[in-house]
């Protein structure tokens, strides 16, 4: 298989398992909305109609919503992991489009004091630091930016 086949499989199931999460997200949602909204009224009429099994009921409530709210913060993860993960499937798919439009070139980096840098095209745009670089961090750019001149 090659790279761009991989990464076009890899979009679609991602894609197709976000759509997923997505669509459960959204009834989470609802749910604890509807939770909420049953808990302030059982509260209402347990005050205003004095029934305490009404306090009892808003209590086992409450401790549903947060079991619901424990299943949806771990969904609400998952989902921002695909959304992310995406996002590095797009970049890929642009780089071997040879789009690198989103790709960091690494211009803050340009040293004209070095003797190679600037001739062998390690910073800048289609330079060799935007075509390696996925770093995320500043440390982690900037780490790469001194070997590639090291290695110059």
């Amino acid at each position: 298989m090659d790279t761009r086949a991989f990464y076009q499989e890899e979009l679609a199931t991602n894609l197709a398992e976000q759509a997923g999460l997505k669509k459960r997200d959204t009834r989470f949602s609802v749910l604890r909305g509807m939770l909420t909204v049953a808990v302030f009224v059982l509260i209402y009429f347990a005050i205003v109609q004095r029934l305490p099994f009404l306090w009892t009921l808003a209590s086992l409530l409450i401790v549903v919503f947060a079991w619901i709210l424990r299943f949806h913060i771990k969904l609400r993860s998952r989902l921002e992991h695909v959304d992310r993960k995406l996002g590095v499937i797009r970049t890929e798919l642009n780089y071997l489009g040879h789009d690198l439009s989103a790709l960091d070139e690494g211009s803050a980096f340009r040293n004209e004091d070095h003797p190679y840098s600037t001739d062998l095209d390690v910073f800048g745009k289609g330079s060799l630091f935007q075509r390696v670089n996925r770093a995320k961090s500043k440390g982690a750019r900037a780490k790469l930016a001194e070997e590639l001149q090291y290695l110059s």
